[in-house]
């Protein structure tokens, strides 16, 4: 009885939180605190990284193994509507999804641009997925291949392992 009602539960908090990609359509809420944050891709000991810090040079958003030199760190900030930037530590620089270049990641100067926004999905796994707010992309890594350097990309979501995160806050 005690099972059943646990499982009655859980299975009314799935609903109450509203959280999940339905009909290509995103509920989105205040998920995640503001901080800063390191976002690894799920089964692996890789992350979200800009190599050698770059942040004005152009330089894209790639995969690498852990880093200290802040590369992989970012600052995570709700702006309402269910909607977060994704930013570098210490600069206006946010990560921005562009339709020119079959949907490339890249940095930009914080604008408020829906652009600029992003979705956070906690998925069933524990993991999280980010969906851009303006072109409706998923953050993915390329045919999700892990090695050092290979770049992530706007993808319609599909829930795949290339789109899931685990959040790691810093702070």
């Amino acid at each position: 009885m005690i099972k059943r009602f646990m499982k009655m539960c859980a299975f009314i908090l799935v609903l109450c939180m509203g959280i999940g990609f339905q009909t290509g359509e995103v509920k989105a809420y205040s998920l995640i605190q503001n901080g800063l944050y390191r976002l690894q891709i799920v089964d692996s000991h890789m992350y979200l990284g800009l190599p050698h810090n770059d942040i004005y040079g152009g330089a894209p958003l790639v995969l690498w193994k852990y880093a200290r030199d802040g590369s992989q760190e970012w600052h995570v900030k709700y702006v309402g509507n269910g909607a977060y930037t994704i930013g570098k530590i210490g600069s206006n620089a946010v990560l921005e999804l562009s339709k020119y270049n079959n949907y490339e990641l890249s940095l930009g100067y914080y604008k408020g641009y829906e652009r600029q926004r992003w979705l956070i999905k906690r998925n069933y796994n524990g993991t999280y997925s980010f969906l851009n707010a303006r072109f409706n992309m998923a953050l993915d890594l390329n045919e999700n291949k892990r090695y050092n350097g290979n770049r992530f990309q706007g993808y319609p979501p599909n829930g795949t392992r290339a789109q899931q995160f685990v959040l790691i806050r810093l702070e």
